[in-house]
């Protein structure tokens, strides 16, 4: 059992509340029993740390610790009783249909995405420069667990214009201004989904890799928060598919 705060192994693991940390050593916790069986279910665990004397998962290493090392590892003011650490996974090559996140910058929406991804087949996740670390932990929370079965690629514009190159996909940009209403899309695969920043939506550079441009018509507000709308083309796109 470890009951020291300061201990070496303790010390290392609460690195990872820091995205460099889990860039540099692809690592990152997940906390409470829901998002390590959903780790566990997707091979991705690689330890378990708890209050409890016995072990969460039989065939998985664990470690005791104390409140106190916990509290120290939990991301949150609420004192989890299990912590699991996963191993982030290299990214498998990219799907036909591929979601890009521009900029998006708020986990909760990230993770909410990431979960209408995979429930929509959006199983390739592109995030370019400025978009929240969907490894973080407010990101893995909404997601519940969807993340560790999408396949994460963090690109550049640049490296993203290398992909096209390769590849001729379909790339679809959400827009509110000069777009085709959601109703007439057609399209091609394989395809690309391009989601915003909530408040300046797509980038200007990235609208410059546009096929063609959506917007989802609305009633008495101007747009929808990110993550709504993103559910929402996801779900025609994988209707529209056949």
């Amino acid at each position: 059992m470890i009951t020291s705060v300061n201990n070496e192994q303790i010390s290392e693991l609460a690195k990872l509340h820091q995205k460099k940390y889990r860039d540099r050593l692809k690592l990152a916790l997940v906390d409470g029993e829901h998002l390590i069986q959903e780790a566990y279910k997707a091979k991705v665990l690689s330890h378990v740390y708890g209050l409890n004397e016995e072990s969460l998962l039989s065939d998985i290493s664990y470690t005791q610790v104390s409140e106190s090392v916990m509290r120290k590892l939990c991301a949150t003011t609420s004192l989890s009783r299990f912590i699991g650490v996963i191993k982030i996974q290299v990214p498998q090559p990219l799907q036909d249909f591929v979601l890009v996140l521009d900029g998006v910058q708020d986990p909760g929406n990230v993770g909410t995405l990431l979960r209408s991804a995979l429930a929509f087949d959006f199983l390739s996740v592109i995030c370019l420069p400025g978009c929240a670390d969907p490894y973080g932990p407010k990101a893995i929370a909404a997601s519940q667990g969807a993340i560790f079965q999408c396949s994460i690629h963090a690109m550049s514009l640049d490296e993203l214009n290398e992909t096209l190159s390769l590849r001729n996909y379909d790339v679809i940009v959400s827009d509110v201004h000069d777009a085709a209403p959601l109703q007439s899309l057609q399209f091609k695969t394989p395809c690309m989904l391009v989601l915003g920043s909530e408040g300046a939506g797509v980038s200007e550079a990235v609208k410059g890799l546009a096929t063609q441009k959506v917007r989802i018509d609305t009633n008495h507000v101007e747009s929808l928060n990110v993550a709504t709308a993103g559910s929402i083309l996801m779900h025609a796109l994988f209707f529209l598919k056949g």
